[in-house]
Formats: structure tokens, C-alpha cells, sequence
């Protein structure tokens, strides 16, 4: 979004994303992996308290070791 304020025009390039992802979002299938990862990460991402509660078992994993398997 940088190049908006050196837009000569005054595009308004981030009205004109927002608008586009909203048509993609509604017309667009995902694959059903794809959507549940989208539906989880939005759910967890915006609220501190559960990426708190992510963040435990997060560390146990990596603690442990598991990721070499």
C-alpha cells in the first residue's frame, strides 16, 4: 500500500482489495483442507486469550521434540 500516496491518480488501491476479496471469498470455492485452516487461523489470530491457550501446547511441542518426527 505503499505506492497509494505516491499515486499521482489518488487510487485508492486498499478500497478496491477489500472489494475483490469479498467477491472471491463469496464466488470462489476453496478446497475443504483450506478452508478449515482459514476458519481456524481467523478464529484464533484476532483474540489474544486463545493464541495464549495455542501457545501451550505449542511449546510442549517443540520442547519435547516432536517436530523432528
Amino acid at each position: 500500500m505503499a505506492s497509494m500516496t505516491a499515486c499521482p491518480s489518488g487510487l485508492e488501491y486498499n478500497k478496491l482489495i477489500e472489494d475483490t476479496r469479498g467477491q472471491v471469498e463469496r464466488n470462489i470455492p476453496r478446497p475443504v483442507g483450506d478452508s478449515l485452516f482459514r476458519k481456524i487461523l481467523f478464529a484464533t489470530f484476532p483474540y489474544p486469550r486463545r493464541l495464549r491457550w495455542l501457545g501451550m501446547p505449542m511449546a510442549l511441542y517443540q520442547r519435547l521434540g516432536i517436530q523432528k518426527f
